[in-house]
Order: C-alpha cells, then structure tokens, then sequence
C-alpha cells in the first residue's frame, strides 16, 4: 500500500504506564510518561463499524492509518485529543510500510 505521510492529519501520543507508589506503598494508577509522537489519518468508528471490527460498543473506539513504526507495542496507550485509549489490534501490511492500529476507550 502507498501512503503519503504528508497527508497524516492527527497528531498522537504513544504513552507507557508507569508504575508509582504513595508514601504508603499502594500503587498509583494513570501515570503515563510519552514514549514518541506520530502523525495519522484517525477515524472514529460507529457502533455498526465497532460490531464488525469484533469490538465491544461500551466504549469509543478509533481506525488509525499510520506509517509503520516498530516502537508501537500492545502494552502502549495512545493519546488522541486528549483522551487516552488502549492498543487493542495493529496490522501492518505485507511490506510493514504503513499499519491499521485498532484503539479503544472504555467509558
């Protein structure tokens, strides 16, 4: 597939948790620190799109067309405007030139 980066129109944060502890020991959840930035074509998927891509609708999930980039891993969240969604499926076409990342946000 031929892609033209200079058309990617997003920008996204790729995110890794990190895990902290209070002064008592306990863990400390949403702590994220940014691991790299990309450009991408981001589509919001309707629940129609959702059920066929085989993701629960409880949640809001996006399309992303991306270049490839070894970097992503399962374990990254993604910021997107502002929210943060989880990695949930990355296909990178036969020549690992550009990648459909399948992201979600639960409610």
């Amino acid at each position: 597939m031929k892609i033209n980066r200079g058309r990617f129109r997003h920008k996204l944060t790729v995110l890794q948790k990190v895990e902290t502890k209070n002064k008592f020991g306990g863990k400390v959840d949403g702590e994220f620190t940014d691991v790299f930035d990309f450009r991408a074509n981001v589509q919001e998927l309707s629940a129609t799109d959702q059920i066929k891509q085989g993701v629960d609708i409880n949640g809001k999930a996006l399309s992303i067309l991306a270049g490839y980039d070894r970097r992503l891993q399962f374990e990254h969240l993604l910021r997107y405007k502002g929210d943060v969604y989880s990695v949930k499926d990355v296909r990178p076409d036969e020549r690992e030139i550009s990648v459909i990342i399948l992201a979600k946000r639960e409610f």
